[in-house]
Parts: C-alpha cells; structure tokens; sequence
C-alpha cells in the first residue's frame, strides 16, 4: 500500500506481514486493513493505491474500500506467458518435465539415486523443480533446472531401463531451451521488480530496455486536467510552463533512481513533484 501522510522521496519497503487466521475473504481482509491503518495512525482518505494479485478477494477488498488498485506486474506478465505456452506444442515438453519431477519427488530411494549420480558428475545436490502455475517465473526456474540436470537424469535412466520416460528427446532438449532462452529476460525482469537478486544488474537484457516515448505530460494529462480544475488561471499558467520545461529537459538514464531526481528539483517544479512522490512510489509488483 502506498499512504501520502508523509512527504517522503523513496520507495516503500514492507514493513508489516499480517496473519489472516479467519477465512480470506473480502470482508475479513477488510478488517485487517482497517486495523492495519489503526496501528499505524494513517489517514484512509490520503490513501493512494493498493497493488494487489489477481486473486478476486484481495480486489474486492481495496475496491470496497473505495482506494485505487493496481494489478501487480509480475503476475499479469506471469499469466501471459503460461497463456501463450499453452497455446503451443510446447506443452508436450513441460508435461515431460513434470512427470520426471513426479518420478523422484515420492521416493526417497529415487531422490538417492539422483544425488549419486549428480556426485558421481561433480554437480551440485539440486533437486528437480517443478512447474507451479500460481508462482510466477516457476516454468523458466523448472526448465532451468531440468536442463542442468539433464546428464544426471541420463545416469539415473541407465540403470533402470524401465523407466523410459526419463529421457527427453532431443526435439523435447531443443524446444526446452529455446523456450528457457525466450524466458530468461522475463525472468530477470522479475527478478528486478521483487528485489530478489538485490541491486538490479548490468545484463544485455536490462541494456536493450528502450525508454517510452511518452512524456510526463501525456502520463499524466488526464489527470493534470482533473487536479487543476479548482485552481486559479494563473496557476494553472504556471503549472503548463512546468510541464513544458520538464519535457524540454533531457532524459535521465535507466539506472537512475526518478525520486532522487524529483527531490533534487522539486523547487523547480514545485506542482510536479507532488504528483511524482505521490504516484511514482505505487508498487509495480505485489511479490516481495
């Protein structure tokens, strides 16, 4: 959540995980949030937005409470992508990797078979990892995974010829690794949103990211319009010379952080600086 009680330049960390012992409906996480706002002392009416998942009774919840909710990123670009991989025949593939996954995960004397023949190749412990379609970035993790394995899964096979299925064919090798080299930059830009691999890394991915063309003005025109209409004409004269200074300027780079700029010049553009602390802060993706 993202609450404007204080004027501060900086995005906002979790500080608070909830247990919900009740049933996870609308109405109980209401009651949550309400408490949430007492324990904090915070202002419901300088709410400014809630980014939540998919899920419907998180949703309900912020709706019903009349805030702004933000679908998370992470998960609508999660569903994207097993949309179009069902789409294809490589779902043949994935199903491969789930019924190897399956033919160790419920025998411990299997899972001893599979660390014997990952020391006997010098390969680190790592079990297989399967394919969970409400965790987001777990097909790229599963085929990763499976690919790394793979020469073990071989020696595995080698010794029980009734298991078969345990070979990936090299048409199934070929279209696993094209789809994990099509994943991969999503995944890293997963990765970035929920701050798993900390400060976001030089990659040829993050590199070829091009800038919008859009300037502050045509983000946020519709809104400029509905926030100044109370204001005076001679405010609102100032606020269009602020919007024009800040599209003649030139952009800052991807590895700068916007609120570092905007506390630099906030005396410049006073009207815009309010609007960038108080938007810019939303969080793009609910996954911590």
């Amino acid at each position: 959540m993202v609450n404007s009680k204080e004027f501060v330049w900086s995005v906002p960390t979790p500080t608070r995980v909830s247990h919900c012992p009740e049933n996870h409906t609308a109405a109980n996480i209401q009651l949550m949030l309400d408490q949430v706002f007492l324990d904090w002392e915070l202002d419901a009416e300088k709410q400014v937005a809630v980014t939540t998942d998919n899920a419907s009774n998180i949703p309900n919840a912020v709706r019903n409470q009349g805030w702004l909710r933000v679908q998370c990123f992470g998960h609508r670009l999660n569903l994207a992508v097993t949309s179009a991989l069902r789409k294809y025949d490589e779902l043949a593939s994935l199903a491969a990797i789930k019924k190897i996954v399956g033919h160790f995960a419920h025998s411990h004397k299997k899972k001893r078979l599979l660390k014997d023949a990952q020391d006997r190749l010098n390969m680190k412990n790592h079990c297989l990892l399967n394919e969970c379609r409400t965790r987001w970035g777990s097909t790229f993790l599963a085929i990763q995974r499976m690919l790394v394995q793979e020469r073990a899964v071989r020696v595995v096979r080698s010794a029980d010829y009734s298991a078969a299925y345990l070979l990936l064919s090299n048409v199934q090798l070929d279209t696993l690794t094209a789809i994990r080299d099509a994943l991969m930059p999503i995944s890293q830009l997963k990765d970035m949103l929920s701050e798993m691999t900390g400060e976001p890394k030089d990659s040829p991915y993050t590199q070829n990211v091009t800038k919008g063309q859009a300037t502050l003005a045509d983000m946020l025109g519709e809104l400029m319009k509905e926030d100044m209409s109370d204001i005076a004409p001679t405010q609102q004269s100032s606020n269009t010379e602020e919007i024009s200074l800040h599209a003649s300027l030139p952009r800052i780079s991807l590895k700068s952080d916007p609120l570092i700029w905007w506390r630099e010049h906030k005396v410049t553009f006073p009207y815009l600086a309010k609007l960038a602390q108080k938007y810019l802060t939303i969080q793009a993706t609910s996954v911590a």
